[in-house]
């Protein structure tokens, strides 16, 4: 297969109409400017200059062509930033159906992986009083330290710049791929989306500039929570962010919980290493026809024993529709579902219930054969003691 053909790419993308999805932007003679979506101001020093398909901030110092600003905007690596361009609207219609397109494709797998250094990562494991994410999810699990504390060695939280949280990326082999960075809010512990100017708040990366500042880093990125393949052989369940895969871990432990760390995170290379396993993706609302999409396509690619759950679409589908509409726009996830509903405070509750003898055996029973509770659950069976429905685990 050919080379990427970068100058094809940069002649056929429209760098106005790329940037202009995230920034607002007015015209001031041969350029555009605007306030900058990489770091929070209040007087715009963010310029594009169409004509050479350029951006550059003089505030914060990012600057290059429109494959640049897709590798910081989305946080993704050159080949990634490629294929995103070439799949976005910016391009010819035309000639995205053309041979020339398809000779440029990227080849499967063409960068150098670096890691970041464990001692670092170490470094950023504490003052989890002062991190917002690691407070918030102490809160939700009625203060259990003890499986807080597994959640964020088995995710690898970290600390950093004040009250941020740092998600560190450690693959199937332990090594260290890199940190996503993002501020949660205390209160509801959702993700700080936009900067006080209203601009778009990307997540930002550790070997960025404020943070570790790499030159060059060639982040390939793995899935979060990955390292819990190397000791679990449990079927794989796999969302979003990776705050949903920490929650999700201790309501349903049947499955190791992953994350892709973005919608269009699952690419060939990061799931090639779920080769094997059975797998379950369950999208944020709104993205269950593009989850469904990228299933079939890494089913075909690498064969993939994998499936799309529609739980979110058929909760909301009893709501009423500007309900319904509201949900989809804020594009809750499963983990918000759980919290709203307090399920580990129900998973408490059940614990400090003294189970009777029929109850015990029959989670021994499961334990040994999962299939009995998908039978209790299909004949909706009931206790012959009490006629109450069993508690599942």
């Amino acid at each position: 297969m050919e080379k990427i053909d970068v100058a094809v790419i940069k002649l056929k993308t429209d760098i106005f109409d790329t940037v202009n999805q995230y920034v607002k932007l007015k015209k001031i003679g041969n350029k555009y400017i605007g306030l900058c979506p990489f770091h929070d101001e209040k007087t715009p020093s963010f310029y594009i200059t169409p004509s050479k398909g350029i951006f550059k901030c003089f505030g914060c110092g990012k600057g290059g062509d429109v494959i640049k600003f897709i590798q910081e905007i989305k946080g993704l690596s050159f080949i990634e930033a490629v294929k995103t361009l070439t799949n976005e609207r910016t391009i010819d219609e035309k000639w995205r159906l053309s041979d020339e397109y398809k000779k440029i494709l990227p080849p499967p797998s063409v960068k150098k992986v670096e890691f970041i250094d464990p001692t670092i990562v170490r470094q950023t494991m504490q003052r989890y009083e002062d991190n917002h994410f690691a407070q918030f999810l102490l809160q939700i699990l009625h203060n259990d330290k003890q499986v807080w504390a597994d959640l964020i060695q088995r995710f690898s939280i970290g600390t950093v710049k004040g009250n941020k949280t740092v998600f560190w990326q450690r693959d199937v082999n332990g090594d260290y791929r890199g940190g996503q960075i993002m501020l949660y809010n205390l209160a509801t512990g959702k993700r700080e989306k936009y900067w006080s100017n209203g601009n778009k708040r990307r997540p930002e990366w550790t070997h960025e500039k404020p943070y570790l500042n790499i030159p060059n880093f060639q982040l390939a990125q793995c899935f979060c929570g990955e390292y819990q393949l190397k000791t679990q052989f449990k079927p794989v369940a796999v969302v979003e962010s990776a705050k949903t895969a920490a929650i999700m871990t201790v309501i349903e432990p049947r499955y190791t919980w992953l994350a892709s760390c973005g919608a269009d995170g699952l690419t060939n290379e990061k799931c090639t290493v779920l080769i094997g396993k059975r797998i379950v993706l369950y999208p944020d609302l709104g993205k269950f026809d593009e989850w469904s999409k990228r299933a079939k396509e890494l089913k075909e690619a690498l064969s993939l024993d994998i499936v799309v759950c529609d739980i979110l679409e058929n909760h909301i589908s009893a709501l009423p529709n500007e309900v319904k509409a509201q949900h989809i726009k804020e594009g809750l996830d499963i983990a918000d579902y759980t919290i709203k509903e307090d399920l580990y405070g129900q998973i408490l509750q059940k614990r400090r219930t003294p189970l009777s003898k029929e109850q015990t055996v029959l989670n021994a029973m499961i334990d040994k054969q999962p299939l009995v509770a998908n039978l209790i659950r299909t004949f909706n069976l009931v206790s012959t003691t009490t006629l109450q429905p069993y508690s599942l685990p």
